[in-house]
């Protein structure tokens, strides 16, 4: 349903995932891996993942097969930065029900 989003995911991006905490309360990461995505650098207001008003400044769009989970983090090439995912969203195939496609707000 969603097939000129999904073509146009031709962009690199890695998340890492969130393994555990430590008993200082940082986290650890797994090593990144890399996704296929499309980046939207734009402003948006949205409701976060704790219930509070963010100003996300990112969205990306990744295909389905995309493992991905709130606690993960995302960077991309030439970035040394990494970012929270404030919002994990999906589109579904109206037809099949199924997720057609990550929506994903840094």
């Amino acid at each position: 349903m969603f097939e000129a989003i999904r073509a146009w995911c031709t962009m690199s991006a890695y998340k890492s995932s969130y393994l555990t905490a430590t008993g200082t309360g940082d986290k650890t990461y797994a090593e990144p891996v890399r996704f296929d995505c499309y980046r939207l650098d734009t402003t948006e207001k949205i409701t976060d993942k704790h219930g509070n008003e963010y100003v996300a400044r990112t969205k990306i769009f990744a295909v389905p097969e995309t493992i991905l989970t709130p606690e993960d983090m995302i960077s991309f090439p030439d970035e040394t930065e990494k970012y929270e995912i404030h919002k994990l969203s999906t589109y579904f195939d109206g037809n099949t029900g199924l997720r057609d496609i990550w929506v994903i707000y840094l």
